[in-house]
């Protein structure tokens, strides 16, 4: 009888770690269904393909600060992992990833505040169509971008990835925004010359 309570309870732990080690993506209603299903797609078929769980919360708010937050998540987290959060009320971005992955996904360039980080620009941008629409296209691009460069350090391909649209929008936001600082730089510069002329 001890032995078959031991052999349970060894079953229900390692089936409770397995589930931890799966991808798992919570949304406080902080982005669309249309943008969780598919983020779901890709992380889904990205674990199944290469083993990496890609981990994200949407949620509203955080009581005990981030940092805390994330150590609760990720020390039930089987590794190779990325934890990615973000904290609507705050509009606040941050991850954890596992050390195995940190060449691989490096964090500065995920949540770069500068045209072609996939994350921030976007939150940063003006979206007529509503905040939901604005965080879904940010967690949705921030999530592919990642799992994409999974998938390319592990040779594989995914089927549901949205692969070139993200990077052809990234381009385009970047094209815009040192456009705008050459048009700026050079109005300035045309000011500048105009006062001294004037004198």
């Amino acid at each position: 009888m001890k032995t078959l309570i031991r052999r349970s309870f060894l079953a229900f732990f390692l089936l409770l770690n397995a589930a931890h080690s799966k991808p798992e993506i919570i949304n406080q209603n902080i982005i669309k269904q249309s943008a969780f299903d598919k983020i779901s797609q890709i992380t889904e078929e990205l674990y199944s393909k290469t083993g990496v769980s890609i981990v994200a919360h949407f949620v509203e708010k955080v009581e005990n600060g981030i940092p805390e937050y994330e150590n609760n998540v990720t020390s039930n987290i089987s590794r190779p992992y990325v934890f990615l959060i973000f904290v609507a009320k705050d509009e606040k971005v941050d991850m954890v990833i596992s050390d195995e992955l940190k060449s691989i996904v490096v964090k500065n360039d995920v949540l770069s505040p500068f045209p072609g980080g996939p994350i921030i620009p976007i939150l940063a941008a003006q979206d007529k169509n509503g905040l939901d629409a604005k965080y879904s296209a940010a967690a949705l691009n921030g999530v592919a971008d990642i799992a994409d460069s999974i998938a390319k350090s592990r040779n594989v391909i995914l089927e549901s990835n949205i692969g070139s649209d993200s990077k052809t929008f990234m381009q385009i936001l970047r094209a815009v925004f040192y456009g705008t600082i050459v048009v700026a730089l050079f109005i300035y510069g045309y000011m500048i010359y105009r006062r001294r002329s004037q004198k």
